[in-house]
């Protein structure tokens, strides 16, 4: 049982850090799969490259829209829609048939995947008094080394 708001903070900034270790994962799965991807759905190196760029353009855009929702839904309400959004979209992925399939569902999973860091940032500093917001944002934001870290194996 959590006995003070001190390590109420502190357990809610590791169940941060897990959702970015898990955000991680996600992301770097495709990379490891790549080999086995393009021979069983017969991508050519090109329509990948498309893939991957899917994920990146609705991440790079999505974020500072996932951050102003973010805030005006609530920080909880927000990270938990963000969350189910990307546990679903990483599922989708098992039933692609083609390039373009995944790159919907990669596009899907960068839109969702998105409000990871904003929603850690906003934790910091919701949660943390001034002094210990730099701690905070760099042990949340340690789940992004995690999961790229555990991915390949």
């Amino acid at each position: 049982m959590i006995r003070s708001i001190r390590g109420l903070r502190w357990y809610i900034l590791a169940l941060v850090a897990l959702g970015t270790v898990v955000n991680y994962i996600d992301r770097n799965t495709l990379g490891i799969l790549a080999p086995q991807l393009k021979e069983s759905l017969h991508f050519t190196t090109e329509q990948y490259s498309y893939v991957v760029g899917c994920f990146q353009l609705a991440y790079s855009l999505m974020q500072p829209v996932a951050g102003y929702i973010t805030d005006f839904v609530g920080l909880k309400l927000g990270y938990a829609g963000f969350a189910m959004c990307w546990g679903l979209a990483a599922a989708l992925h098992a039933t692609a048939g083609s390039w373009t399939s995944m790159a919907a569902f990669r596009g899907m999973l960068g839109i969702s995947e998105a409000a990871a860091m904003p929603t850690g940032v906003k934790v910091s500093q919701a949660w943390f008094p001034a002094k210990e917001r730099s701690i905070a944002t760099g042990l949340f934001n340690t789940g992004s080394s995690v999961g790229a870290m555990i991915a390949p194996p």
